[in-house]
């Protein structure tokens, strides 16, 4: 027998207890969520460096 959710869709702005981590969790727990077939999770959220941060890799000669 196959299965079927329906789904409401939601206001992250207007829902307090919903929010970016809240969603960042859900995933978390069941990425295939995304429906992007088997994924591996590897952080949350990753924090990127600002440009001025990056290190500068000098030319080969």
């Amino acid at each position: 027998m196959n299965e079927y959710a329906t789904f409401e869709k939601i206001n992250l702005v207007k829902e307090a207890n919903l929010n970016e981590k809240w969603v960042q969790d859900r995933i978390a727990e069941n990425p295939s969520i995304l429906g992007l077939g088997d994924l591996i999770l590897k952080d949350k959220e990753r924090i990127h460096l600002r440009s001025t941060e990056r290190p500068v890799s000098s030319p080969t000669l």
